[in-house]
C-alpha cells in the first residue's frame, strides 16, 4: 500500500519539477534521483515477491 502512495507522490513530484524553474544541472540531478528511488522501490517489491513464491514452494519436511 505503502508503494502506491510512495509512486504517487514521486509522480506529482515529477510534474512539480516540470514547472519549477530550476536551473537544467539541477533540474537533472532531481529527476535522477527520483529515478533511482522508483527503481528501489519496484525492484524491492520484485525481490520480495519471488521469495514469497519461492517460500511457498518448498515441499513440506516431514519428521
Amino acid at each position: 500500500m505503502w508503494k502506491n502512495w510512495f509512486l504517487g507522490f514521486v509522480g506529482i513530484w515529477l510534474i512539480a519539477l516540470g514547472f519549477s524553474g530550476f536551473p537544467s544541472q539541477i533540474l537533472k540531478i532531481l529527476i535522477i534521483i527520483s529515478g533511482v528511488a522508483v527503481a528501489f522501490v519496484s525492484f524491492k517489491n520484485v525481490s520480495r515477491h519471488k521469495v514469497d513464491e519461492s517460500v511457498k514452494h518448498l515441499p513440506n519436511e516431514q519428521e
